[in-house]
């Protein structure tokens, strides 16, 4: 008997490793594959994969940590199984991307057996999980009057801010999701436990901490690409979120 093949999708923007991946893979599995962040949720809802396997660092606008929280905010795919692969090992990376919801987090290089053991344990689970009709739900502390396509549109706005520096208000970011400031803000701060302004700073932070990780671009470059006036106050803030300074993470 012929068994049918499951379902994985590899989103890698190393071309040579994502073809090496899918040649190692594909006698198992049904492999669609991208290396855009920005396709990653038409894929998904298209090939209905059983994994997926995410880098850190992608082509097109959108990382990796921005596509999980995508995911994770879409009730379809929430409980689609990720692992991410990453050539940046730190621990505030591997805790950033566990806090998102991934399921394991692998750093490059690594043994493609033991990816495949990983691959295959995962299906196994969400089968068990599937057959019990045990389903997961979107966490009970968001708004249900939020709804999923405002959570996209919130996430895409933040991707805009980080990427263009754009000058965006809490005003302006609550008019362009036809809600009042005040209505925008208690449904952030119940959504992300936080305040919208705290949680876009913490955004902004997070993104210079992978340039710092994989780039040589100087300090005063990162802090001033993430949006910030000064690198004293970058510093402070950086320092205030991973418990280091810039300068220490780029020895690291």
């Amino acid at each position: 008997m012929i068994l049918e093949k499951n379902n994985i999708l590899i989103v890698e923007d190393d071309e040579k490793l994502r073809s090496t991946l899918i040649e190692l893979l594909e006698p198992y599995y049904n492999i669609a594959s991208t290396d855009n962040g920005e396709s990653v949720l038409a894929l998904v809802d298209r090939h209905k994969p059983k994994v997926i396997i995410l880098d850190i660092m992608l082509s097109g606008f959108m990382d990796g940590f921005s596509v999980l929280r995508l995911l994770k905010q879409d009730d379809r795919f929430l409980d689609t199984p990720v692992i991410f692969i990453s050539a940046y090992g730190q621990e505030s990376q591997i805790q950033t991307g566990l806090s998102l919801g991934a399921n394991d987090y692998i750093v490059k290089p690594f043994n493609v057996k033991m990816l495949h053991l990983k691959l295959e344990s995962m299906i196994k689970l969400r089968s068990a999980i599937q057959n019990k009709v045990i389903k997961t739900e979107l966490s009970s502390h968001i708004d249900p009057g939020f709804a999923n396509n405002q959570l996209q549109e919130f996430e895409k706005i933040i991707e805009e801010i980080l990427l263009k520096d754009a000058d965006l208000s809490i005003h302006d970011i609550s008019q362009r999701l036809n809600l009042s400031v005040s209505t925008f803000e208690r449904i952030i701060k119940k959504a992300y436990q936080m305040p919208p302004n705290r949680y876009i700073l913490n955004r902004r932070l997070e993104k210079a901490n992978l340039l710092l990780s994989s780039t040589d671009l100087p300090i005063k470059e990162i802090s001033m690409t993430m949006g910030f006036n000064s690198v004293s106050y970058f510093t402070k803030c950086y320092k205030a979120l991973y418990g280091f300074s810039p300068s220490t993470r780029r020895k690291k």
